[in-house]
């Protein structure tokens, strides 16, 4: 179709049928898989704005309850991650920042059967950091030359 042309249909319906329509060569039926489509990714959006929700998370949870042709009919996978990263990053800005705080736990011990892991346990209850793992693998990356490292650290102490 060329910019300049518009088109226009006009379809009259009584008792749920056609009773007139004005570009018959136009006439198609609705799209049911497009419109469940719709719901789920607003249903996703929604979730976007739970804490600890990712875009995965989000798109699994959703995509399981969904029936195979709207699944098909979903947009690809990194173009709804990106979706709903913009989505997380405007529930974001009207908020300040979606803030979270792990449960204080007035009282943590660790079992005896763990101890030889705990390389470092320091701080008071409040402000408490343990540090887990090994002495032979930490001489390991002392040695190394190169450490590769991928991660996401929303908290660090």
């Amino acid at each position: 179709m060329l910019p300049e042309q518009q088109m226009s249909s006009k379809v009259n319906t009584k008792n749920d049928e056609i009773a007139s329509n004005s570009d018959p060569q136009h006439y198609h039926g609705g799209n049911k898989e497009i419109i469940l489509t719709h719901q789920a990714v607003a249903e996703m959006k929604d979730k976007m704005g739970e804490v600890s929700a990712t875009a995965t998370a989000v798109i699994g949870s959703v995509s399981t309850q969904l029936q195979p042709d709207v699944l098909m009919a979903l947009p690809k996978k990194m173009s709804l991650k990106r979706t709903l990263h913009s989505k997380r990053q405007e529930l974001q800005s009207d908020s300040g920042s979606i803030s979270y705080s792990p449960p204080k736990v007035a009282t943590f011990s660790i079992p005896d059967e763990f101890q030889h892991m705990i390389l470092c346990d320091c701080g008071s209850a409040d402000d408490k950091m343990i540090t887990i793992g090994k002495n032979e693998l930490l001489d390991g990356l002392a040695r190394a030359k190169l450490w590769l490292a991928d991660g996401t650290f929303k908290f660090v102490p």
